[in-house]
Parts: C-alpha cells; structure tokens; sequence
C-alpha cells in the first residue's frame, strides 16, 4: 500500500503525546473525579476509547491514512493472537484442573509438608512453584494463596508477612513460566523467543527470589508462630480433611501436571543445548 505523500515525520516527544493522554485521562477519570470532585469514576471503555480516539487524531495530524492505521492495528493483533489463545487455554486449563481435583490435591500435599515454624518461606515456595505450574499468579492467589493465609490465621502467624511471600511467590512464578500470558505476551511484543525472555529474566528475578526466601526463612525466628506444634497440627488437619472430603485423590491426577513440567523442562533443555552448540560454534570459527 502506497504511504501517504503528506505523512509528517514525529518526534519522540509525539510518541509520546498519547502516552500522555492516556495518563491524564487515567489521573482524572479513575483519581480526581472520584476522589476530589465526588463524582463517578470513568468506566474503563471510555478511558480507553477517549485514548485510542487521541491516538488515532494524532495519527491524521501526522498524514496517516485509515488504510494505514487499520493494517498496522490487524499486524499487531497478528502477533498477538498466539497469546490470546494461551489466555483461553490457560482459563481452561485452571478450571479443568480444579473441577477434577488437581488443583486441591496439589494444596492439599502442600500443606502436609507445612511445618508452622517455616510458614512464611514454605508460603514463599509453595506459591512459586504452584504459579511455575500454572502460569498465573491470581489464580494462585485465589486457590493455594488462600489456603495457606487461612493456616498462617490459624496458627496466629503474621499475616501481613504470609500475604507478601504468597504474592511475591506467585509473581516470581508467573514470570518464569511458559504458560503465563504476560510472559508470551512480552516475547511477543519484543519479537524475541520466549525462552530467550524467560533466560534474561533469570538474571534479575532468581537472585531476588533468593534473597527473599533467606529473608522469610528468617523472619520465622522473628516472627514466630504463637500456637503451638499440636494445636497448629490439629487446626491445620481440620482444613485437610475438608479438602479431601471433597474429591477423590489419585496418582492419575498428577498427569497433568507431568506433562506440562516435561513440556516445559523438556524445552528448555533443547534451548540451552542449542544455546551451548550455537557459541561453541562461533568460538570454533573465531580460533
């Protein structure tokens, strides 16, 4: 498609300008208006619709056709679909495995293995690897992460603690798995692999889910549990068997969840084969 021949060359501060619109409008219709004038707030449509209208007003000041505009919104959604389809499937997969008790037999072996002195790194690690597995962080809050604030309640644990390692588990979480949406979506916008996305990523967020399970692994021995062992047992079994009475746990159950860890594993050993093979290539053609 021919450009058109009155397209106006823009500027980083007017790459910017729609950023900025989006912002404001943001700042007045979900902040000033309902916090300072007492009126309602926007709906999200219309502080959406009101950015896009900027953005695409801009777009005719600067000489862009419609035709333009259009192809460039359909390439975009085309790199995009990919990971519209993981939120689809993602959604299905997160139901199915509750429905079938996946999800509960998972929380359930997971607080088994909980000892009250250890509750907030064990809340750290179980949210983890529970978002690792899943590849999303609210579905996790809203199924191990409530189950394990309502054994921290029991146990008189702080809570305020146990809420920050679940959240930082399940964010750590959804960033290093190949399932998550926001992840796919990132390597997509970037035009990069996902797993060159999720191997940069390491170098930032394995040292700082490190450093954060030292910390509440201390924090246990600051804030320590106020029941004691056998009460902490006893409340913590009441909860267990109310999950267990409700589905029928089996071996079968873990299928699921193999085969998403060997997919996941499996491809990430190829791709750090292919990483070493590829620069011991090039260091042999450089010697």
């Amino acid at each position: 498609m021919p450009r058109s021949p009155s397209k106006k060359p823009s500027s980083f501060l007017q790459a910017l300008f729609p950023v900025a619109g989006l912002v404001t409008i943001l700042a007045y219709g979900l902040i000033i208006r309902p916090h300072a004038q007492g009126l309602d707030p926007f709906p999200l449509e219309i502080v959406f619709l009101t950015a896009a209208v900027i953005a695409i007003g801009q777009l005719a000041w600067l000489g862009l056709t419609w035709d333009e505009v259009q192809s460039s919104i359909v390439k975009k959604l085309s790199k995009a679909f990919p990971a519209i389809l993981i939120l689809f499937t993602i959604g299905m997969i997160i139901g199915s495995w509750i429905v079938s008790g996946t999800i509960p037999m998972l929380i359930y072996y997971g607080i088994k293995i909980i000892n009250p002195e250890y509750i907030y790194v064990i809340s750290f690690l179980v949210a983890a690897v529970f978002s690792t597995c899943t590849g999303t962080s609210w579905g996790s809050v809203g199924t191990v992460g409530i189950v394990l604030i309502g054994v921290a309640a029991t146990i008189n644990a702080d809570l305020a603690i146990t809420a920050g390692a679940i959240i930082g588990g399940v964010f750590f979480g959804d960033k290093m798995s190949p399932l998550s949406d926001t992840t796919n979506v990132a390597a997509l916008a970037a035009e990069v692999p996902l797993w060159d996305h999720i191997q940069s990523m390491m170098y930032t967020t394995m040292p700082s889910a490190l450093i954060a399970s030292v910390l509440y692994f201390v924090l246990g021995f600051v804030y320590p549990v106020e029941a004691n062992g056998a009460e902490a047992i006893a409340q913590t079994d009441t909860s267990l068997m109310g999950i267990s009475g409700l589905f029928n746990f089996s071996i079968l159950l873990l299928i699921p969840v193999a085969i998403v860890v060997y997919g996941s594993i499996k491809k990430g050993i190829i791709y750090l084969s292919a990483e070493i093979c590829l620069h011991g290539c090039q260091r042999s053609a450089l010697l």
